[in-house]
C-alpha cells in the first residue's frame, strides 16, 4: 500500500520469484498473519523494504491475556508436572509472591538416588519470561556416576524447555554458578557440565544484566511468537 503497488502486479511479481499467490494474497489480507521467515526475507527483497520494518514479532495474544500465565497456577503446574512425569519425577512446589515465584523440589527427595532443587520465577512485566534463579540436581549416593547426574539434569532442562513452550514462555533465563563450591563438589552436576547441557539445548550465553560476577546468564528464546 505505502509503495502503491497494485497487489494483483506485485502477486505476479511474486510468485515468479516462488511465493504462493495464496500466502500473497493471505498475507495482504491479514496484518497478524504468521509467516516464515523464508518468506518475510523474500517479500522484503522484493519490496526493497528492511526486514525489520517490513514485520515485527508480536505475542499470541490469547495466550499472553490468560490470567493463568501471569503465575505458577495450578493448571501451569499440572502441565510442568505432567513434563517431568514422563522422566519419572514427582515434584512438589512451594508457590509465593502472588504466584509470580516458587521453591521446586522432587517429592520425597530424601528418598531419591538424585533429586531437583530449585527456584523458578515468571516475569511478566514485558514478554512473559521464566527465569531459573537455582536449578541443582542433587546426588543422594555415593555410587551415583557423574554421567548418570548429567543425563538427569539434562532431561529435566530439557523438560521445563517443553513446559515454558506450551504455557507460552516467550523467553528462559537460566543462571549458573561459574565454579562449584567445596560444598556441592561431589553432589550436584559440575558447572562446566551444566553450561555445556545449556549449549546442547539451544541456550546461549548473555551479556543482560541480572547476574553477577560469580554467575553466567543462559538465554533460550522460544519460537512461540
Amino acid at each position: 500500500d505505502k509503495k502503491k503497488i497494485p497487489l494483483e502486479d506485485f502477486v505476479k511479481y511474486a510468485t515468479a520469484f516462488g511465493l504462493s499467490r495464496a500466502v500473497v494474497y493471505k498475507i495482504a489480507a491479514d496484518v497478524h498473519y504468521s509467516m516464515k521467515e523464508t518468506i518475510s526475507h523474500k517479500l522484503g527483497l522484493l519490496l526493497d523494504v528492511p526486514h525489520d520494518e517490513l514485520i515485527t514479532w508480536s505475542p499470541n495474544m490469547k495466550i499472553y491475556l490468560d490470567d493463568d500465565l501471569r503465575g505458577f497456577s495450578p493448571s501451569r503446574l499440572k502441565v510442568l508436572s505432567d513434563e517431568m512425569s514422563s522422566a519419572g519425577v514427582d515434584l512438589q512446589y512451594q508457590v509465593y509472591s502472588r504466584n509470580g515465584a516458587m521453591n521446586v523440589t522432587t517429592r520425597y527427595a530424601q528418598n531419591r538416588r538424585m533429586y531437583l532443587d530449585g527456584n523458578f520465577r515468571i516475569d511478566t512485566n514485558g514478554l512473559p519470561e521464566l527465569w531459573l534463579i537455582s536449578f541443582d540436581v542433587i546426588n543422594n549416593r555415593i555410587d551415583t556416576t557423574p554421567t548418570e547426574l548429567r543425563s538427569f539434569q539434562y532431561q529435566l532442562l530439557r523438560r521445563v524447555v517443553n513446559f515454558a513452550e506450551k504455557v507460552g514462555i516467550y523467553r528462559i533465563n537460566y543462571f549458573v554458578t561459574r565454579t562449584d563450591s567445596g560444598q556441592h563438589k561431589n553432589m550436584c552436576v559440575s558447572a562446566e557440565e551444566t553450561m555445556q547441557i545449556c549449549k546442547e539445548l539451544g541456550f546461549k550465553e548473555s551479556t543482560r544484566c541480572g547476574s553477577d560476577s560469580s554467575q553466567l546468564h543462559f538465554v533460550k528464546t522460544l519460537l512461540s511468537y
